[in-house]
């Protein structure tokens, strides 16, 4: 099978479709075409960098009303009591991403001075996201 499978690879690759034809699983008499799907994506290293990129923007648009956030242009808005800034947060020995997730799907009372922390009505997809950014802060906060 090493043969037709070289052709055939040789006719995609050089987009040659008489080859393609002459080696493809129709001339071999086959009316079907089995193809395999691996379990776990090959590519699982850059879902979750797009997550951290996801997070990040979430983090600058959401949270960064109030909050410091690493690489916003911005400064957060001047309110009457002092936000922790996410650097703060991540060096907490009570911040842990279970802490972070429960604190994100809740309501949010009782967060702050004056219980003055909005929720963000987020998604557990979202969640997910800013959990991953934070994630990415700590692990460079411990370089």
């Amino acid at each position: 099978m090493a043969g037709p499978l070289a052709a055939l690879r040789n006719a995609v690759e050089t987009m040659d479709v008489a080859g393609f034809t002459r080696s493809c699983h129709r001339s071999a008499g086959l009316d079907f075409i089995n193809v395999q799907v691996p379990s776990t994506s090959p590519f699982a290293d850059q879902d979750f960098a797009d997550r951290i990129a996801e997070g990040r923007t979430l983090a600058h648009s959401i949270c960064g009303i109030c909050h410091v956030v690493p690489d916003k242009p911005n400064a957060p808005l001047g309110l009457s009591f002092p936000a922790p800034s996410f650097a703060e947060l991540v060096r907490r020995p009570s911040f842990t991403e279970a802490t972070l997730r429960q604190l994100l799907a809740s309501n949010h009372r009782r967060v702050g001075p004056d219980q003055a922390m909005p929720n963000p009505r987020l998604s557990d997809n979202q969640i997910e996201e800013i959990v991953a950014y934070f994630d990415d802060l700590k692990a460079k906060q411990g370089r």
